[in-house]
């Protein structure tokens, strides 16, 4: 199936992207002659379905807090093992 090489991008960094939905998206909005953003607007909804809303929006959240902290605090933060197993 085309598209398929590019199944996914780790969506904590803010990227990604599902071939599969993508083209079978692109191909319906082609075909009804009608490639707005309206129209192609289902591959966005249909990769973060297909990853599961919950998930999607705790990535969302730390990438929100992530962004909002100072680099100073984050910096410290990962220092001192913020983000280790030693934490759990």
């Amino acid at each position: 199936m085309p598209g398929q090489a590019v199944y996914g991008i780790w969506l904590a960094y803010g990227s990604s992207c599902r071939g599969d939905i993508a083209g079978k998206v692109a191909a319906e909005a082609v075909k009804k002659q009608d490639v707005s953003r309206e129209a192609l607007w289902d591959y966005d909804v249909g990769w973060k379905r297909g990853l599961g809303g919950a998930i999607l929006a705790s990535f969302d959240a730390i990438r929100i807090m992530c962004q909002s902290v100072p680099n100073d605090e984050l910096d410290f933060l990962l220092a001192k093992g913020g983000s280790s197993d030693q934490n759990r």
